[in-house]
């Protein structure tokens, strides 16, 4: 039993090693005390943290680790004499909670020296968004290249090292620590939100819009416009909570840009049209989103001048919801107008009968095959036609109508059915002639 304690006694530098270094004693120091089995002989432990290093090392014998003492458990009476009613777990959680206090302190004392530097160099504690600590002086080596605004701009920060020490608070407002900031990000992202809606009458936010400086500063500097995008298409941020959703659809988040702007646009067109006609307007509301388009609504149908822009101030703006004024109503409405031009129609039917025309003089027939195109040199083509698919013109004009419309449809008709336009195509039957499509 001797030499046991003996060989465990030799390995007592090594289990002290692993508690130190040491803070402040927790416990009172004890009376020097033999350490040997039962009542026999064996070496002295004369230190406290000797025979706390040596109940250390035999618990983790005898159970293989000493990583997870119980803070219960006290040293049993079949241990050696000098380590039995040791409170070995409440002696090291004690130290394991001093250890993590100091970790923090240093921790602590680390992001408020970076504050600190930032705060001289900039005059505020408004951090822009993902700020990385500068590769310089006076910032402290352990935190360059890391982001500050997200170490301290969180609500774990807060609770970590800051809650229920107002010395601390005081330390931080000193240096115009922004509080506000600390809150779900969520919680800023609709603040911002609600900002640019009460300055642009609309949440339609542009992907790259970031919140200016002169905005509130817990929200300054915030990409809002990729955070928009982030929640219109993964719903980030949100949760799955119902709450958050209802309050973006009561504040006039846009889901659908595209089917917003068509909306927005054909609500201003109505104004625009009634206006135009010295008609009543009804009364603007910005409160509700601008109802959708009418289905098979046409746009060609509407005349505004290309250049003609929504007016966003004086009393002709007042006809117009606040979100469509400085609206390119113009230009928003020619583009969603259908691209045809009758000089270009009328240019595109032509290449397409004198193609045909040529083709009749040489092939006998106008039974035009679907790959057939004019060759772009050579032959007796007409140079409007060079390079047309021919095959592909004719068939869209029997399957489609292509070219047909319009005041001069019958004419048209009568130009092809003297050319012996193939209007049905049936096997052996092809040549057979129907009536034009529409």
């Amino acid at each position: 039993m001797r030499t046991r304690w003996l060989v465990a006694l030799a390995a007592l530098a090594a289990a002290r090693a692993l508690l130190r270094p040491q803070p402040p004693r927790l416990s009172p120091r004890r009376p020097p005390a033999r350490c040997a089995a039962d009542d026999g002989g064996g070496g002295e432990v004369t230190d406290f943290e000797e025979r706390l290093a040596f109940a250390t090392l035999v618990y983790a014998r005898i159970h293989g680790s000493a990583a997870r003492v119980p803070e219960a458990f006290v040293a049993p009476a079949s241990w050696p004499s000098a380590l039995r009613g040791l409170p070995l777990g409440r002696e090291l959680a004690a130290r394991r909670a001093a250890a993590a206090a100091a970790a923090r302190q240093r921790e602590y004392d680390g992001l408020v020296a970076a504050l600190a530097a930032y705060a001289e160099e900039h005059g505020d504690l408004v951090l822009p968004r993902h700020f990385r600590v500068p590769d310089r002086e006076p910032y402290p080596a352990a935190l360059r290249g890391g982001d500050l605004d997200v170490a301290v701009y969180d609500f774990a920060f807060y609770e970590t090292y800051v809650a229920g020490n107002a010395t601390r608070q005081a330390q931080l407002r000193d240096l115009g620590f922004v509080w506000q900031r600390l809150q779900p990000e969520y919680n800023l992202i609709f603040e911002a939100l609600v900002a640019y809606q009460r300055i642009h009458g609309n949440a339609l936010v542009p992907t790259g819009f970031v919140v200016p400086a002169d905005w509130p500063p817990e929200i300054a500097g915030m990409p809002l416009g990729r955070r928009v995008r982030q929640i219109r298409s993964r719903n980030d941020f949100l949760g799955g909570d119902a709450r958050k959703f209802a309050d973006l659809e009561s504040l006039g988040f846009v889901w659908d840009v595209d089917d917003y702007k068509r909306s927005l646009a054909h609500e201003a067109c109505v104004r625009y049209a009634l206006d135009d006609a010295h008609a009543a307007l009804f009364p603007v509301d910005d409160a509700r989103p601008p109802p959708p388009v009418p289905p098979g609504f046409d746009w060609a149908s509407v005349s505004v001048p290309r250049a003609f822009v929504v007016p966003a101030v004086g009393a002709a703006a007042e006809k117009y919801p606040y979100r469509c004024r400085g609206l390119r109503l113009g230009e928003a409405v020619a583009r969603r107008r259908r691209p045809v031009v009758a000089g270009a129609r009328d240019a595109a039917f032509a290449a397409l009968l004198a193609g045909l025309e040529t083709y009749v003089a040489l092939h006998g027939d106008a039974d035009v095959p679907q790959k057939f195109a004019v060759p772009d040199a050579g032959g007796p083509w007409p140079n409007e036609s060079r390079g047309l698919p021919l095959g592909n013109r004719v068939a869209a004009v029997r399957s489609r109508g292509t070219y047909l419309g319009g005041a001069d449809r019958d004419a048209r008709i009568a130009a092809l059915d003297a050319l012996g336009f193939v209007w049905a195509k049936r096997g052996p039957e092809k040549r057979r002639r129907r009536d034009p499509p529409g």
